[in-house]
Formats: structure tokens, C-alpha cells, sequence
């Protein structure tokens, strides 16, 4: 009982922050991004350092620092300058490792690289997004679709799961799970395309809230596998402690990590088709 109400408390004060950010100033949510950014790319290398003990942080911190600098400074031309400050970092990142005795360069500058891809630039997208476009009940409702999809697969499986979605990676997902969690998200996304506070120009019908239901939902179900890979074979339960109750960080952001990259693209799709 005491944990389910750690849970619930930490869950709520989790949902609170998320909605929250999006209303205070510019500055602040992108402060508040980046030390989400961080906090991410923390729990990424110390779950992987003792499998992987060469792989270096300094790609990571580079990138990511310098992204929200270039947000906060010439976000104008924060397109051209991501990719200045991406291919600036996988220079140097190779450059060290010319310099530098090790058994397995590469496997070991990819793997340094990877949580740039993987947090750091979909946390830019979601920034782009939010600062660049005024739809901030639009990326609410991918997140209240994301935190939904994620509910009722963990309810229809514990219900009905019979038939395991990929055992070796995550042993509690199931198809039935799965199948009960797309349905009720494109149930979910046709009653807020109902409600006028989430009006968007873009979505003008239900379709193509049906559209965006079925992407978020399969994204997020593809974030929340590859965090399990990632900690299968690291061999780890949990990213971090970083919300008590639920893990770490990453234990809560996977499947937000794969559905705003995503969900951005075929929102972006429908704003320049308009």
C-alpha cells in the first residue's frame, strides 16, 4: 500500500511538472528540458559504464549543452545550428579516440554517441516544437495519448495477456495488451478531437486524430522495448531512482522519447500540406 501511494504521489507531482512546463516562460521550460536532457543522459552512462567502462560523456554533454544554448541564443537558426553542432561532435568524438588507446573505438564512440540521438534530440524536437509553433495543447494531447496508451497496455495486459509481444526483451508486454492499448488510444484521441480546447488547424477531422492516435501509440510502444533492450543488456531493472516508484528518468520518458520525434513529424506533415 505505502508503495502504490509513492507511486500515485510521485505520478501526479510527474504529470503536474509536464503540463506545468508548458505554460511558464520560454526560458524556463528550456532550463527545465535541458536538465531533463541531463538527468537522461546521466542515468544512460551510468547504467552502461561498468559493461562499457571506455565510453566517453563528453560527446553527450557537448551536443546537448550546446543545443540549448543555440535555443536560447539563436533559435532562429536552430536547424543548421544542430547540424553545425552534430557533425562538430562526431568529429571530435573520433578525433579522441585516434588519440587514445582502446580495445574497440568504434563500438565504444557509437555507444557515446548513442544517447545523443536517442534523448538529447528528441528533447530539441520537443522544443522546436513547443517554441516555434503555437500548439502547445496539440503536444499536450500527445502526452496525455502517451501516458493513456501506456496505462491501458499495462491494465489489458495484466488482464487478458496471454500471448507474450518480444519475451527476451520485456516478459510482461503482451499482445492483447497491446491490442486493448491501440484501440482505447484511438478512442481516447477521437473524444479530444471533441473537446475545443484541442482544436488544431491541422487535424480538421477525425481521421486524422485516428492517424495520430495509431502513430503515438506504436512509437511509444517502440521506446518503451528499446529502453528494455537497452537495460537487458546492461543488465539493469531500472534506468535510475530518479522518481520514486516508478525507476529513473529514462523508466518514464522512454516511450516520450520515440512518440514526440514521431508525433512531431506527422503533425509537421499535415501543417505543410495546410
Amino acid at each position: 500500500m505505502k508503495n502504490f501511494i509513492i507511486r500515485a504521489l510521485t505520478g501526479i507531482v510527474y504529470a503536474g511538472v509536464m503540463i506545468g512546463m508548458f505554460f511558464i516562460p520560454h526560458y524556463l521550460f528550456l532550463i527545465l528540458l535541458a536538465l531533463f536532457t541531463l538527468i537522461g543522459g546521466y542515468e544512460f552512462f551510468k547504467i552502461t559504464h561498468h559493461k562499457f567502462e571506455n565510453i566517453s560523456t563528453t560527446p553527450f554533454l557537448l551536443f546537448a549543452i550546446s543545443l540549448f544554448l543555440a535555443f536560447f541564443f539563436i533559435p532562429r537558426q536552430i536547424i543548421p545550428i544542430t547540424l553545425i553542432i552534430l557533425t562538430l561532435t562526431i568529429i571530435i568524438s573520433l578525433s579522441i579516440k585516434v588519440f587514445k588507446v582502446s580495445n574497440n573505438p568504434i563500438l565504444e564512440t557509437s555507444i557515446s554517441l548513442l544517447p545523443i540521438f536517442w534523448i538529447a534530440i528528441p528533447m530539441g524536437i520537443l522544443s522546436f516544437w513547443h517554441l516555434n509553433f503555437d500548439c502547445k495543447t496539440t503536444i499536450l494531447s500527445t502526452l496525455i495519448l502517451i501516458w493513456l496508451s501506456d496505462t491501458f497496455a499495462y491494465c489489458g495486459g495484466s488482464l487478458f495477456g496471454k500471448h507474450k509481444m518480444i519475451e527476451r526483451i520485456s516478459p510482461k508486454k503482451t499482445w492483447e495488451g497491446f491490442g486493448i492499448s491501440l484501440i482505447l488510444t484511438i478512442a481516447t484521441a477521437i473524444g479530444i478531437s471533441f473537446i475545443p480546447l484541442f482544436n488544431d488547424a491541422n487535424f480538421s477531422t477525425i481521421g486524422s486524430w485516428i492517424g495520430f492516435a495509431i502513430v503515438v501509440n506504436l512509437s511509444g510502444t517502440l521506446g518503451d522495448l528499446v529502453e528494455s533492450m537497452v537495460k537487458r543488456n546492461v543488465n539493469v531493472k531500472d534506468s535510475g531512482n530518479f522518481l520514486p516508484g516508478h525507476g529513473g528518468w529514462l523508466d518514464r520518458f522512454d516511450s516520450i522519447l520515440f512518440a514526440i520525434p514521431l508525433g512531431f513529424l506527422y503533425w509537421i506533415a499535415f501543417y505543410l500540406i495546410h
